[in-house]
């Protein structure tokens, strides 16, 4: 879309994977600006359910994200392998 993410440098930006961005400064969920992401850690991380689905998180040294919200490794585990 055209909705501009917040704080953006347009210089620097460019797209991590799937629906996650980051600029020089900061990283990004859609045009969520996430706060508490680690910038230097940050990855986007593809986890696989029981029944194979690949399911993108973004992961930093402190936790993971799930559509731009943070939750913590067992409840990002639980999430994956909960039946869809």
């Amino acid at each position: 879309g055209k909705t501009p993410l917040p704080k953006a440098n347009p210089a620097t930006w460019r797209k991590i994977s799937h629906f996650y961005s980051k600029d020089d400064k900061r990283i990004y969920y859609l045009n969520k600006l996430l706060k508490e992401a680690d910038y230097n850690t940050f990855e986007v991380v593809v986890l696989t359910s029981p029944e194979g689905y690949k399911l993108p998180y973004g992961k930093d040294k402190n936790q993971y994200y799930n559509y731009g919200n943070p939750l913590s490794e067992e409840e990002a585990l639980e999430e994956v392998n909960s039946p869809l």
